[in-house]
């Protein structure tokens, strides 16, 4: 099973302690975030483990640049 979501770092999902953009929680980079946490239960209960405890977590930080109109870019 895959879990693909959205959040906008440390405050929600979490980052990498070492500021790369991909970590996992087998090398221990990763630091989940709140909204990790709460997966991670929604998981156990649900489905009955725990990707947390199973080390199966990671963060992948992907910037994205918007251009609206007049060219002006936002990240």
């Amino acid at each position: 099973m895959l879990f693909l979501l959205s959040g906008e770092g440390p405050s929600d999902m979490g980052s990498c302690s070492s500021g790369e953009n991909f970590c996992n929680l087998e090398n221990g980079d990763f630091r989940p975030g709140p909204m990790a946490f709460f997966v991670d239960k929604l998981a156990d209960i649900i489905l009955n483990y725990s990707p947390v405890e199973t080390y199966i977590m990671a963060y992948v930080s992907v910037l994205v640049t918007l251009c609206c109109p007049g060219g002006t870019a936002l990240s």
